[in-house]
């Protein structure tokens, strides 16, 4: 399973992966600057992003999530240089969802207490997320090797590759459904015209359209 072809290729494209992961980060915080300070001249100061980092708990945690994708991007540059087994993909697993569950306290619970009941819903939503829409390339690249793999043996493996994902797949996007309800319920509380007149009710009714289809 680990010398297919598919996740040969995909292992390469890690590398780029995690850096973008920390320019995107940069650029978060570059746009964060710029709106809590009110000038738009800041989101181009390296001072002003400084100073966010140092005196804001949004910058505390930006800064945890900035060092939690350095060490995922020493992780992948690591374990690249080893023969594969089975442990090296999970240690990628536990160091990509650090930056996530970081993530999520940036994101929806920032604002809030920060105590495991109201996180928990949140982070285990966005590694949901990030598990499904992670495994998308795979399964793409999966069934794009069947059809222009010759080799027999390749194309059992990717057979069985393609039937692993299948058995994973339902009971993950039933859990991301599950507690994606949760963190609705939660954000919209009783006031349900905000899903028609709000532009977060509007992303949660695409978001709904999606998984639907």
């Amino acid at each position: 399973m680990f010398e297919t072809s598919w996740a040969s290729r995909l292992e390469k494209r890690f590398p780029w992966l995690a850096g973008v992961v920390l320019l995107g980060l940069m650029a978060i915080l570059a746009t964060t600057t710029g709106e809590a300070t009110g000038r738009l001249a800041n989101t181009w100061s390296p001072a002003a992003w400084f100073e966010v980092v140092q005196q804001t708990r949004v910058g505390h945690l930006w800064a945890a999530r900035a060092l939690l994708a350095v060490v995922l991007f020493g992780v992948i540059l690591y374990i690249q240089r080893l023969s594969r087994v089975r442990w090296h993909y999970i240690l990628w697993a536990v160091a990509a969802s650090l930056p996530l569950i970081a993530g999520s306290l940036m994101s929806h619970s920032g604002a809030e207490e920060i105590s495991f009941v109201s996180i928990a819903p949140y982070a285990l939503h966005i590694l949901l997320a990030g598990v499904w829409f992670g495994a998308l390339p795979a399964f793409l690249l999966t069934v794009y090797d069947s059809h222009r793999s010759s080799d027999k043996t390749s194309s059992l493996l990717n057979a069985a590759s393609l039937k692993e994902f299948s058995a994973s797949a339902l009971p993950v996007m039933l859990l991301m459904i599950a507690t994606g309800l949760m963190v609705a319920d939660r954000m919209v509380e009783t006031y349900y015209h905000a899903l028609v007149a709000s532009s977060y009710g509007w992303l949660l009714n695409f978001k709904l359209a999606l998984l639907g289809v």
